[in-house]
């Protein structure tokens, strides 16, 4: 019997060299396709974005996160709360320019390769390691340590997110931040303390109880709650008649007011309201389909508020509804 030969180990791989698919492993048939993560965000819709007010309590709780030395927030709560509104408007005023902040959004393929590190198509058959959003806004606050940087993640939940983040996870912690670490590659990295993280979760997501512990211990978490006021505010941007903010308020209050808390969807389904017509096709397009699938195994709750709004609908005087009381004060965010 002939003795087990040595496994040859393979060479590392050099920074900024070129490999080709033999030398990386990759079949030669077809062309790679670089990936989503190699272009950056457009940022022509952030520049519109104003800069959330001194007084909001989504900013307040935001700088008491920053002074108490948490290295970024997550903004949880139902759909519907604009959370991804309110991430781009701190975003803004943190960073004071769009220049400076970093926009992605996680989904469940979402890999180390797209977010950290990974390789790219060099245009000539060949391949090399590009950086990618974390390394990238990382090394741009590095080099501009007077200014503040941003990177929003949206839905964090729904990614692998350990997997995603890999060793960066242990030095988002804010007492290690500037400190070298080694990547999976082999380089040296960095996440510089002027880099703030905001990220925004659905906790009613399947992945959310799978969050990593040690990443919500480096992270503050925000509430961001259905709220009547900004109901009312967005029914007064749209020009809705005093019958139709009524009736919304009554559907509102008829929503949060179920025992089951995935049915407490937010004042932003209300954004396309306007009028009576506005409202029906509201209800029939998302209020009850979301109604009906989030009760599946509890069928007479639909029915309880499927017939709760009928009743409310057919009763036409403008009469003050429960959502007078819920989500009225702003400071629940």
């Amino acid at each position: 019997m002939n003795a087990p030969q040595p496994i040859q180990m393979k060479q590392s791989v050099e920074p900024d060299k070129r490999y080709s698919r033999e030398e990386l492993g990759i079949p030669a048939q077809g062309d790679p396709k670089a990936s989503p993560a190699d272009q950056p965000p457009s940022t022509e819709s952030e520049i519109t974005i104003d800069a959330i007010s001194d007084e909001h309590p989504l900013w307040l709780s935001v700088s008491e996160a920053k002074m108490d030395g948490y290295g970024g927030v997550i903004l949880s709560g139902p759909p519907g709360t604009g959370k991804s509104w309110y991430a781009q408007k701190i975003a803004a005023r943190l960073a004071g320019s769009p220049d400076r902040i970093r926009s992605v959004q996680f989904h469940t393929g979402y890999q180390y390769e797209d977010f950290v590190q990974g390789w790219e198509p060099d245009g000539a058959g060949g391949f090399v390691r590009a950086n990618r959003h974390l390394l990238t806004i990382a090394q741009a606050a590095k080099e501009d340590q007077e200014n503040s940087y941003v990177l929003v993640i949206d839905e964090i939940s729904r990614a692998d997110v350990p997997r995603v983040l890999g060793e960066a996870l242990t030095y988002l912690e804010m007492s290690l931040r500037d400190r070298p670490f080694y990547l999976a590659s082999g380089e040296i990295a960095e996440i510089p303390g002027n880099l703030f993280i905001i990220a925004t979760m659905n906790p009613w997501d399947i992945s959310v109880d799978e969050l990593d512990i040690a990443l919500e211990r480096r992270f503050a978490h925000i509430e961001v709650l259905p709220n009547a006021e900004e109901l009312l505010g967005i029914l007064d941007s749209n020009g809705a008649d005093v019958e139709t903010k009524e009736l919304c308020r009554a559907l509102f209050g008829l929503l949060q007011g179920s025992s089951n808390s995935m049915i407490h969807v937010g004042h932003a389904y209300f954004s396309r309201v306007k009028d009576d017509a506005s409202l029906d096709r509201l209800w029939k397009f998302q209020i009850w389909p979301h109604i009906k699938r989030v009760t599946r195994l509890d069928p007479p709750e639909a029915t309880r508020i499927e017939t709760a709004w009928k009743a409310r609908k057919a009763n036409r005087p403008a009469v003050p509804g429960p959502a007078d009381e819920v989500g009225s004060n702003k400071e629940s965010e």
